[in-house]
C-alpha cells in the first residue's frame, strides 16, 4: 500500500476509530528504540506553553490505555503510566497507508498500527 501524507486532524479522526483496539507503537529516537503494546482507550493532546527551546515539543499526543513495553532485556514490563506520549512540533509529518501511521519529528520516528 502507498502512504499518503495526512493532517493531524485526519490522524486524530482515524485514531479515534481505533478506541478499544490493541495497538503497537514503535519509537526510534536517536539511539533509543521502544515497542509498546497498548489497549487504546483515549487520545488527547497536551499543549506545551512554556517551550523556549526549539527542540522542545509544541504539544504532545497522548495515547491513553494499558499495556506493556518491550525492554532492552528482551522482556515485557507493564507501562509505567497509562499514557504514552509522542512529542510533536509544528514541522511534524504524518503518513498513513491504510493500516499504520508514521509520525516523523525532529526528535524521532513513531509508528502506530493495530496489533495483529
Amino acid at each position: 500500500m502507498n502512504s499518503e501524507f495526512i493532517t493531524l486532524e485526519q490522524l486524530t479522526n482515524i485514531l479515534s476509530q481505533w478506541h478499544g483496539k490493541q495497538v503497537t507503537i514503535s519509537k526510534v529516537e536517536m539511539d533509543d528504540y521502544d515497542e509498546v503494546f497498548m489497549q487504546l482507550e483515549d487520545i488527547t493532546y497536551q499543549s506545551e506553553s512554556n517551550h523556549l527551546d526549539p527542540y522542545e515539543p509544541s504539544f504532545t499526543l497522548q495515547l491513553e490505555g494499558t499495556g506493556k513495553i518491550y525492554t532492552d532485556h528482551g522482556q515485557y514490563e507493564e507501562l509505567p503510566s497509562s499514557s504514552y506520549e509522542i512529542p510533536l512540533q509544528k514541522s511534524a509529518l504524518y503518513e498513513y497507508d491504510g493500516q499504520q501511521f508514521l509520525i516523523s519529528t525532529e526528535r524521532g520516528t513513531y509508528k502506530i498500527s493495530i496489533h495483529r
